[in-house]
């Protein structure tokens, strides 16, 4: 009896011992586990701040397809779709906006005077500008970037010029080439803009854009009448490289 009594004591102590072990093991882990809770909740604040406190530069290129909208008020036009690509910098000071400055040129399709073999001519127009504009971000992350982008510009009309012309004679015809470029006219431009980053400081751009130009109708040189106010839409995309220049702004 005494020998059942003695094992069923040391079978409570065992028990007692397991348990006891095993609520210094759930302690433990819990501690563990709070303490890497908080160190994680200490560090997103400050990942975040760091975020908030890059000042970006980038300097990026894209080109894509342009259509101009609209008629010519002088001649027919035969080719709407053309090439634009742009080159510039992009500033990000605040996770809210960015700044941008940016040259493109635009080639604005061709026109024709007619269908008349001898009295004809050919025009090539392209407009070359200079943009100022401001990119307010609706979403800011660190895989994704989208603003609506907003600005005025500069910019100036040019055109080519092929053509003939009878002269003195309605069965002889001259041929004749000709450029001519305007003076600076007010440009404004609106769109959305799309930022992807990649990996060191390379992030891939894209862009659809609305711009209007304020061209004037005046000769251009002694070339061809100007193209006049037009508009045009289109879609860019290329690469930026970025990197952060906060330590030489602050």
């Amino acid at each position: 009896m005494v020998k059942r009594c003695l094992l069923a004591a040391d079978r409570c102590r065992g028990h007692k011992r397991r348990v006891r072990r095993l609520l210094s093991i759930c302690a433990s882990s819990f501690l563990t586990t709070s303490l890497v809770a908080a160190a994680v909740n200490a560090a997103e604040p400050a990942s975040k701040s760091e975020r908030d406190d890059r000042v970006e530069l980038a300097f990026e290129g894209a080109a894509g397809p342009v259509v101009r909208l609209g008629e010519s008020g002088f001649y027919d036009v035969t080719e709407r779709v053309g090439l634009s690509f742009a080159a510039g910098a992009r500033l990000s000071p605040s996770p809210l906006f960015s700044l941008g400055l940016f040259y493109e040129h635009a080639a604005l399709g061709r026109e024709t005077s007619g269908d008349d073999p001898i009295d004809r001519v050919d025009l090539t127009r392209d407009a070359n500008a200079i943009w100022g504009t401001v990119f307010l971000h609706v979403v800011s992350t660190d895989s994704l970037r989208l603003a609506i982008a907003l600005g005025p510009g500069v910019a100036w009309q040019s055109a080519f010029a092929i053509g003939s012309y009878s002269g003195d004679s309605p069965w002889r015809s001259t041929s004749f080439t000709c450029e001519g470029s305007d003076s600076a006219d007010l440009a404004l431009g609106a769109g959305l803009s799309a930022t992807v980053p990649l990996d060191g400081g390379l992030s891939f751009v894209s862009d659809a854009r609305f711009q209007s130009y304020g061209f004037g109708t005046d000769a251009l040189g002694t070339c061809a009448a100007g193209i006049g106010t037009t508009a045009t839409v289109g879609l860019r995309a290329g690469f930026a490289y970025g990197f952060d220049v906060a330590r030489f702004v602050r």
